[in-house]
């Protein structure tokens, strides 16, 4: 299929724990109520993180009334910066349903790691850095179980015509 890439399910979806930005610990199968579509990027990030979140904010709102049944989810991947406080002040300008994790370096290690995220934290002056990173965004079916991914990029209209018949 051309609009996502499908790989065969896995066995299990790793359970990690991470912070939201409320002090509530959560593992991410907490969230598999519906479909899931999983973001990891930074909220410094200047164009890439922006631009795929706001697509999946749009995805979301073309699916109307079933949109309901996708949760969209951003985990950091720089929690130095993006404090919990910071995320709840980020996450709603992309849709009010986008929940974001962070936690310690460790757990945020752990979850990209689970989902073979590339991430480096990158020096660009004395006093700041960037975080290089893959942008894919994960979509897990109602089980947990990975179903494929859109690569960065990918239009609102395609994700919500992929999306669309798994909700039925």
């Amino acid at each position: 299929m051309s609009r996502a890439r499908w790989w065969r399910r896995r066995d299990e979806t790793p359970v990690v724990e991470l912070q939201r930005y409320r002090p509530v610990r959560t593992g991410l199968v907490v969230f598999v109520v519906g479909l899931l579509l999983l973001y990891f990027g930074f909220t410094f990030c200047p164009d890439v993180c922006p631009t795929d979140l706001q697509s999946i904010g749009l995805a979301i709102d073309q699916l109307g009334k079933s949109g309901e049944g996708v949760q969209p989810l951003f985990v950091t991947l720089d929690p130095d910066r993006d404090t919990p406080q910071h995320l709840a002040n980020y996450v709603p300008f992309f849709h009010p349903r986008l929940i974001g994790l962070t936690g310690d370096a460790s757990s945020i290690r752990q979850a990209a790691r689970a989902y073979k995220v590339y991430y480096a934290k990158v020096p660009t002056s004395e006093n700041d850095y960037t975080v290089d990173h893959s942008g894919y965004i994960y979509l897990m079916d109602r089980a947990g179980q990975y179903l494929g991914f859109f690569p960065p990029g990918t239009p609102p209209d395609r994700m919500a015509d992929v999306i669309r018949p798994l909700l039925k």
